[in-house]
């Protein structure tokens, strides 16, 4: 159970990244 928080962390990195990345697609096709 140790190791769950820093998943959920990197889980949260990783979606935020995603997220940014998605956000910054809609700027170029737009």
């Amino acid at each position: 159970s140790g190791k769950t928080p820093l998943y959920i962390a990197a889980g949260g990195s990783f979606t935020a990244i995603v997220d940014m990345i998605i956000k910054t697609a809609r700027l170029e096709y737009l």
